[in-house]
């Protein structure tokens, strides 16, 4: 029962974490410090405050304005990279420090990925096919 409900929930904690790195504040890929510093918060907040945009907004490091509750948010593609098979953090890491968003490493060719230092040319087209598998998925979920 117990590895059925695992099965079922996932690894939250991993997911709870991509989030904060793909949406954080910090114009760079937020640290580990700041990654770990916004999970404690996010976790003494009540379920009401989980609920209000106005405190998420604060917890991952935005202005309250009313500016910044109307700006666009874009992923840094943390969690979309962590669906490729054998790509390790530190890859992942250093292709998002590097492209800087989602939208950035889907644009990113095999040379442009290969570029990036630890990157082989094999890794290199690993990640491209699972970056086009991810987009093509992406678009047939949005046309079913």
């Amino acid at each position: 029962l117990k590895l059925q409900l695992e099965e079922l929930v996932g690894d939250n904690d991993t997911a709870r974490e991509l989030i904060v790195r793909d949406y954080h504040a910090n114009p760079d890929a937020p640290s580990a410090a700041q990654v770990s510093a916004t999970l404690d918060e996010l976790d003494s907040l009540s379920d009401n405050e989980l609920l209000d945009f106005t405190t998420l907004a604060r917890v991952f490091g935005y202005p309250s304005t009313a500016e910044a509750q109307d700006s666009a948010m874009s992923s840094r593609g943390y969690r979309a990279m962590a669906g490729i098979p054998r790509l390790q953090f530190a890859h992942v890491d250093l292709l998002v420090r590097s492209f800087g968003s989602l939208q950035g490493l889907l644009a990113a060719t095999s040379d442009d990925l290969q570029s990036v230092e630890g990157i082989g040319s094999m890794w290199a087209r690993h990640i491209r096919e699972g970056l086009s598998q991810l987009a093509e998925s992406t678009i047939a979920d949005r046309l079913a």
